[in-house]
């Protein structure tokens, strides 16, 4: 990288920013040759991880999966420049923006995950609000970003059953509340548990706590 009192020499993968008062060119060393992905754009990056001076520039070293991200949107933008239409302004916005995040997340520390007691808090929050559902488990996993193994070591560890047993005694402590209410008919307390079919929560409300519903409410 040229400047107008120096060369800079750069890496494979290293990825620049260089503010619009830096004057600045390239040239390849005598025996090779470079291929470089450059952007020239009118505004400044989005992203206050990229803000400098504008005489000068700043330099990050960026791993594979970040290279080829940058190859496939700075194929988009050569897309889009070869053959503008109408909406050729905004998809270029939209890159531009698009190449901001993309590194702008990488060069972020990566925040630390909750602490054991709060996700395991998070966890039944989530159980409770979401009683209908039929694949707690998966679902929940995917909510707290954990695999399954690990939320079965939480639930055993906090509460000494497995993650669905668990979903499954709120799911009979809310149906034993309802019916303790004569507004709600078994039909319509089994659906809003997310059974398919009355019968289904017949089953499951008696092999759980020995009655069926009818009997308990009476």
């Amino acid at each position: 990288m040229v400047f107008e009192n120096g060369q800079l020499v750069v890496s494979a993968g290293d990825f620049l920013i260089v503010g619009p008062d830096c004057a600045s060119g390239w040239t390849d060393r005598p025996d090779a040759v470079s291929d470089l992905f450059v952007w020239i754009w009118r505004t400044e990056p989005r992203c206050s991880e990229f803000a400098i001076d504008p005489a000068s520039y700043r330099r990050w070293t960026i791993g594979t999966r970040l290279w080829r991200r940058l190859e496939q949107l700075h194929e988009l933008c050569r897309q889009e420049v070869e053959r503008p239409d109408e909406l050729t302004k905004l998809a270029i916005e939209q890159l531009h923006i698009a190449i901001d995040v993309t590194a702008a997340r990488l060069f972020r520390p990566k925040s630390q995950p909750p602490e054991p007691s709060v996700r395991m808090e998070l966890a039944i929050r989530w159980m409770a609000q979401n009683l209908a559902e039929r694949n707690p488990v998966s679902d929940l996993c995917d909510y707290l970003q954990i695999s399954p193994a690990t939320l079965a070591r939480m639930f055993q560890t906090h509460h000494g059953e497995s993650p669905a047993t668990y979903h499954q005694r709120l799911k009979m402590a809310r149906a034993q509340e309802m019916l303790g209410n004569d507004r709600f008919s078994v039909k319509e307390i089994a659906y809003s548990l997310g059974y398919k079919h009355p019968n289904d929560f017949s089953r499951a409300f008696k092999q759980f706590t020995g009655k069926n519903p009818n009997a308990c409410r009476e």
